[in-house]
């Protein structure tokens, strides 16, 4: 048990206990930044994803009713090494972020 402390010890005691605590706080609050972050980037290269990938239904889809479409080579080369790419980012997020929060919660800290 503490000895009894005079006010003006209790309110530096308390004092720093605040401070620490914003400290935590202020720590979580930048975590909490990075991972939505990196949440709404991976959300948007999903979409992004998704969107290029409709766009080569849709034009498949075309060509199976008879319209014949005439993209080049090229531009077919380009939209899937902009998938790939995309969907590559997105998955090194989104193992960046399963890492931290298995570190997390094992208590690991680096």
């Amino acid at each position: 048990m503490l000895p009894k402390l005079n006010r003006t010890e209790r309110k530096i005691l308390l004092n720093q206990k605040i401070k620490q605590s914003e400290a935590e706080l202020d720590e979580k609050l930048d975590q909490y930044k990075s991972v939505g972050k990196d949440a709404l980037l991976i959300g948007g290269i999903l979409v992004a994803a998704y969107a290029i990938m409709k766009l080569v239904s849709s034009e498949n889809r075309k060509e199976d009713k008879g319209i014949k479409n005439e993209d080049s080579v090229v531009f077919s080369a380009i939209k899937g090494a902009a998938l790939s790419f995309a969907l590559g980012i997105a998955r090194e997020k989104l193992l960046g972020i399963v890492d931290q929060m298995t570190n997390e919660s094992s208590g690991v800290t680096e």
